[in-house]
């Protein structure tokens, strides 16, 4: 039987005043301890690490709950305005399938991973792939309790923004046809998760230094899932590109 997640975080938030405080000193090869806290899942491997990017509450600072909200809201704004009406059974789709991805747990030896997706996302929304993310999240957030509502603007930040980035970034190879399309493709699922990693590493560094361990491990875990995500970001837009190129015309014109 695993662990319960509520008495992991209740005991990594232990451990973390401890530290804060300097009454004690980490244990050596205690560095998966903060992610498990941190990144609290329902399943997973027995004993390991949960390598996610949901940053659970009470984990962030004020100020940086409060910048990523407002960057949330303002990313949200933006993507609705731009959003057309025949272009939301597409985004209500591709929202349900980052929504599933997250449930979906693989064991890879100590760490248990996940897709992501936002990659996906940015390739087939643009920046309509905010708000489609930020439903999906706050639907994680109030069913499953992934990374609570208070850091619902941090983590729609983490992971809807470099999903637009990434795709603005390979824009012009996806505009392409042959192999450089098929580059850019690859570019965009695994760029866009290793600037998600980077992201929330940025965040919990600004938080406090306790967390640097932590924020580098997310960083290092998320690498083998980079490539996997770029091989299904290729795969899925070679796909699109053959049986349904219209769906692709107004993002690439």
């Amino acid at each position: 039987m695993g662990t319960n997640p509520r008495l992991k975080f209740g005991a990594g938030i232990i451990k973390l005043l401890k530290l804060m405080s300097h009454e004690g000193e980490p244990e050596a090869g205690s560095i998966g301890q903060p992610v498990a806290f941190l990144l609290p899942a329902s399943g997973g491997t027995p004993g390991g690490i949960e390598a996610q990017m949901h940053i659970s509450e009470g984990v962030l600072s004020p100020a940086v709950l409060a910048g990523g909200a407002v960057l949330a809201v303002a990313g949200t704004a933006v993507g609705l305005k731009k959003m057309r009406y025949e272009e939301i059974p597409r985004v209500a789709i591709l929202s349900s399938a980052f929504f599933v991805a997250s449930l979906i747990h693989v064991p890879v030896g100590p760490v248990s991973m996940h897709l992501v997706l936002n990659g996906l996302m940015g390739l087939f929304l643009g920046v309509t792939a905010i708000p489609a993310i930020m439903v999906a999240l706050l639907l994680q957030a109030v069913l499953f309790q992934f990374g609570g509502l208070t850091g619902l603007g941090v983590n729609t930040v983490t992971m809807a923004f470099p999903a637009v980035a990434s795709y603005y970034l390979c824009r012009p190879l996806l505009r392409r046809q042959g192999p450089a399309a098929s580059v850019g493709a690859f570019t965009v699922g695994a760029l866009a998760v290793l600037l998600s990693g980077l992201t929330v590493a940025l965040a919990l560094t600004t938080t406090g230094e306790a967390f640097r361990p932590a924020a580098k491990l997310v960083v290092v875990a998320h690498l083998p899932v980079m490539l996997v995500e770029g091989v299904v970001t290729l795969f899925a837009f070679s796909f699109i590109r053959k049986v349904r190129p219209e769906i692709l015309e107004g993002l690439y014109a």
